[in-house]
């Protein structure tokens, strides 16, 4: 057996090569052609619809005092969700844990006084959410980190 190699035995693997890229091509170019209303939706059930993303979120210190230090979250209200998430960190890049739920879209406030310090930084994110029943609860984009969702509580 002769097992050197020929410049001219490139053929067979470059076809190879061009028939994948070509195949992906039209799998990728099939996929983009389906017609969602709402990429989340699988189904593409009509009466579902993505929550607007929260945005405005504005941050007070209530309370310095040295025992029970709170802070308020106010947003704009949204007619068209059945509630809200908030999400909490500690810094910037530290994950943002959910630390209320709110299941009124008519409220657009919440007083955070759990475990907050003085001395520390406090950044919170929010979403939206429709209920749809028994199809499940459908969460929007959570809201940009930013440094006005952030709030540091004086010593």
């Amino acid at each position: 057996m002769n097992f050197k190699r020929n410049k001219n035995n490139h053929y067979p693997v470059c076809l190879a090569i061009m028939v994948l890229i070509s195949f992906g091509i039209l799998l990728f170019l099939g996929a983009c052609s389906l017609d969602r209303t709402n990429p989340l939706d699988p189904k593409n059930d009509a009466s579902i619809r993505v929550p607007n993303k929260v945005i405005h979120i504005k941050l007070t210190v209530l309370s310095e005092s040295q025992y029970s230090p709170s802070i308020k979250i106010e947003w704009p209200k949204d007619n068209s969700v059945d509630g809200y998430y908030i999400y909490r960190a500690m810094s910037k890049y530290s994950n943002f844990v959910r630390i209320a739920t709110i299941d009124n879209f008519e409220i657009n406030e919440y007083l955070d006084s759990d475990n907050i310090m003085k001395g520390y930084e406090y950044w919170y994110r929010m979403s939206a959410f429709i209920d749809y029943g028994e199809k499940g609860i459908l969460e929007g984009k959570i809201s940009q980190i930013s440094e006005n969702n952030a709030i540091y509580i004086n010593e």
